[in-house]
């Protein structure tokens, strides 16, 4: 089945030191979109593992083949990413959880701003219609 969730990616990103190098951003928004968006659990080696928001689970062949990139500059970006305090990674012998940081203010918050646009953008059937004075 067809995951239909969705990212969001901010206007703000434009200026980060991400943004501006394109292999890291690209690193970055792959580890955005294969994160969990809620708590769930999967049974790994006999065992069941708990994912929280924001996090998965990833092996670097595996990562290398989904972003068509080499070791080496998959692993340079994921250090960028873990050294600018945008991941965390706890590595094992079989796998790697990478934890995004400030998941909840990337992805779970809801702004004013959202809501404020969402309203103001809704079908006017309970609005009088608009009239043309200018005769």
């Amino acid at each position: 089945m067809e995951d239909k969730t969705y990212i969001k990616i901010y206007r703000k990103s434009l200026g980060s030191s991400v943004w501006k190098k394109p292999i890291i951003w690209k690193v970055w928004c792959w580890c955005l979109i294969k994160a969990t968006h809620k708590d769930k659990e999967f049974p790994f080696n006999g065992k069941d593992f708990k994912l929280n928001k924001g996090e998965f689970i990833t092996g670097r062949k595996i990562a290398c083949e989904e972003l068509s990139l080499s070791p080496r500059k998959y692993r340079t970006a994921i250090i960028y990413l873990k050294t600018t305090n945008r991941i965390a990674i706890k590595t094992t012998n079989q796998f790697s959880l990478i934890s995004i940081l400030k998941w909840n203010e990337y992805q779970d918050k809801t702004t004013n701003e959202t809501t404020n646009d969402t309203t103001s953008h809704r079908p006017a059937t309970d609005q009088p219609p608009t009239t043309n004075n200018n005769v």
